[in-house]
Parts: structure tokens; C-alpha cells; sequence
């Protein structure tokens, strides 16, 4: 596989490598590094943390040892850059994750890719308000989109918003295929020892941040709906957040509900596969890691509208249903109604498409064009 020997990829991000959060960006981020390490392109990741690592041709170098916020990092982030010009190595490119981390490099000349998971302002205004939404869009997201050499679309909606919003824009906006790596499943089924009880049918996963954009209300709400017409539902609830208190009470009030605190990656896919259901509630949805391990492990899905949730969810896996507590409801008895075998030979189908390897041939690809066309 060809590539520039001199190529350094940049990625700035929130991450402390040395403690993992789980999380769709988080998990993006540890598959790009063993790819790098595969083909081996120095990727150097600007982060929190305390100490500097190095894991063969992948650098951790924090900026700031922790953050309540992506925005106060930025900050911290942009200032670090204009008071160390060598930060950045010359002949890098620039990997941004949001438009936000493309502000602290506005003024330096390395390229910069921006991996667009989705529109931020829409996302603002339901969590901010209005007038985050326009500081962000005429302080940062227009100056960006400007600024960045390509623009890597995770899915069609995102493609369609960036080439409506911005139109001489297009000639830079590439879809980039969205994929996770297939060795981390597990390969014979109850490899642990089980986290739930066998007996209680149907079981409902949620994993995910417990916060206001991932919906978590308008499961439980439409859980409780379902549990009328089938009283043995269970929901079982992996993630910690803001609203984890909020969970607790609510459990304490309704027994099926199980709060069961931040898993690693791998024990959530073996709890994939003690599950009936996975459901996702999102308002918005970046990276949809936990969609793709679901269907690649044959778990029947039911989803909001989100990332590339139409794209991907066919009859044979899943339900894409109305952010609304009955059409929910109804859209997760569907679900729960698909036949297992026929899941499971459907992932066996879709897998070669969802493979990380797709995703990283792309994404290497327009990094290396970024830096081949700026020499």
C-alpha cells in the first residue's frame, strides 16, 4: 500500500489514553491507532493526560491534564499551538473530529481533514440554546469549512448538510464509509461467564453516555409503555453520565430498569449477545460504533433517525422508529418480533461492508492527498 514516508497524521481529542471511556470516538480513535501501526504512519494525539506515551508509531502527548469540556480543551489546545510552533511536525496532517478542533490550527499552514460526524448547530441548540448554535456557526463552523482541505462525511445526511449549507464546499466533501474492527467480536458465543440473568426474556441493552442527547428518557418511557403488552421486558442500561443519579431513582421506582455502570468494550459485546435488543434513543449520533456491533453480531436493533442509522438498518436487523414514546414502543416490539437465525445470517452478510479496514484505506488515502497536495 502506498503512502508519503514523511506523513504524520495529527489528531486532537479529549481522550486520556490511559483511561478508557468507551464511546464511539474513543473506539474510532484505538482502531486508527492500530491501523497506523499496521501501516506504519506516525499518528501523534493531541490530548489530556499526565505523561507523554509511545506505542511504536503512535505518540500521546497531552495539552492539558483533564477537561470539563471539548471547548475548554480547545482553548487550552490553541494556545499550546501558538506558543509551540513545533507541536505540529512539518509535512503533518491535521485530523480534526469536530469544527471546533480546526480553530486552533486556523492559523497554521499544515492541511487539515475534517471528519464530519454530523451538524453540531442542531445539536446546540437542543442543548445550549439558539445563540451557542449561531456563535458556533458564524465563529467557528463557517471558518472550518474554509479552512479544512477535505471534508470526510460519515453518512449521506451529513454529506447533503455540509453541501447545502456551504455549496462551494463540494468539490471537498468526500463520504467516508464507517466501519469498526471485526477481530474484537467475540467468536464463540458466552465465551464469559453470563452478567444477567438467563432467564428473564426479552432483555433491552442501552450502552451509550448517560446524557441529554442520548435519549435515555424516551427509553425508559417507551419501556414502560411496552412492558403492557409484554410484562417480562428487562432494560438493562451500560453507560455513566450526567444522568446516572437520575437512572438510579428511576430504577429504584421500577424494577425492570438495571443500571449497570460503565463496561468495558469487550464485556458489552458479550452482553450484545445475551440481549435481545440493543436500542438506541439519540438525538444525534457521531459515530455509530455500537449500531455496527450490533449487526455484526446478529443483535436485532431499533433506533431513532440518527448517523447512518437509514442507511444501514434493513428489515432483517432492525427498526428505525420516531423519537416519540409510543412510536418507539411500537417500534421495538417490531424489533423484538425479528427472527434471530435470520439476524445472524444477515450480519454474516453485511460484515465485509462494515469492516474498519474500509474506513482506514479511505481515510489514509485522503490524508495522504491532503499532504501530497500541499508539498
Amino acid at each position: 500500500m502506498t503512502r508519503a514516508p514523511t506523513l504524520t497524521v495529527v489528531v486532537p481529542t479529549t481522550t486520556n489514553w490511559e483511561v478508557s471511556q468507551g464511546g464511539g470516538l474513543e473506539s474510532f480513535l484505538r482502531d486508527l491507532s492500530v491501523e497506523a501501526q499496521k501501516r506504519t504512519i506516525p499518528l501523534l494525539l493531541l490530548s489530556t493526560g499526565y505523561r507523554e506515551l509511545h506505542q511504536g508509531c503512535v505518540t500521546v502527548k497531552p495539552i492539558i491534564e483533564r477537561v470539563r469540556s471539548e471547548f475548554e480543551f480547545v482553548r487550552a489546545l490553541r494556545k499550546r499551538v501558538r506558543l509551540d510552533l513545533s507541536l505540529v511536525p512539518p509535512g503533518a496532517v491535521i485530523l480534526a473530529n469536530a469544527e471546533h478542533y480546526v480553530w486552533p490550527f486556523l492559523s497554521t499552514t499544515q492541511p487539515i481533514l475534517l471528519l464530519a460526524h454530523g451538524a453540531v448547530p442542531p445539536t446546540l441548540t437542543r442543548t445550549r440554546g439558539r445563540l451557542k448554535a449561531l456563535v458556533f456557526e458564524r465563529a467557528i463552523e463557517s471558518r472550518a469549512v474554509r479552512r479544512v482541505a477535505w471534508i470526510a462525511a460519515v453518512s449521506d445526511q451529513t454529506v447533503r448538510y455540509y453541501a447545502e449549507k456551504f455549496p462551494n464546499a463540494r468539490p471537498k466533501i468526500i463520504r467516508l464509509p464507517m466501519g469498526i474492527d471485526l477481530s474484537r467480536l467475540p467468536r464463540v458465543p458466552g465465551g464469559l461467564p453470563l452478567l444477567l440473568d438467563e432467564t428473564a426474556r426479552p432483555k433491552v441493552l442501552f450502552v451509550g453516555r448517560l446524557s441529554r442527547e442520548k435519549g435515555l428518557p424516551l427509553l425508559l418511557s417507551a419501556s414502560s409503555i411496552l412492558r403492557a403488552r409484554i410484562p417480562g421486558l428487562e432494560l438493562f442500561v451500560a453507560g455513566d453520565g450526567p444522568l446516572a443519579d437520575w437512572l438510579q431513582k428511576e430504577a429504584r421506582q421500577n424494577p425492570h430498569i438495571h443500571p449497570l455502570g460503565r463496561l468495558s468494550r469487550g464485556r458489552v459485546l458479550e452482553l450484545m449477545q445475551e440481549c435481545d435488543l440493543l436500542a438506541i434513543t439519540s438525538s444525534y449520533e457521531g459515530l455509530p460504533t455500537v449500531l455496527l456491533e450490533a449487526m455484526a453480531l446478529g443483535l436485532p436493533v431499533v433506533t431513532t433517525n440518527v448517523g447512518i442509522a437509514s442507511e444501514v438498518v434493513r428489515p432483517e436487523i432492525g427498526v428505525v422508529a420516531e423519537d416519540e414514546p409510543i412510536a418507539f414502543a411500537q417500534g421495538m416490539e417490531v424489533a423484538l418480533g425479528i427472527n434471530r437465525t435470520a439476524a445472524i445470517k444477515f450480519a454474516e452478510s453485511v460484515r465485509p461492508e462494515i469492516s474498519f479496514t474500509k474506513t482506514s484505506d479511505c481515510l489514509f488515502g485522503l490524508l495522504l492527498k491532503a499532504a501530497e497536495s500541499h508539498l
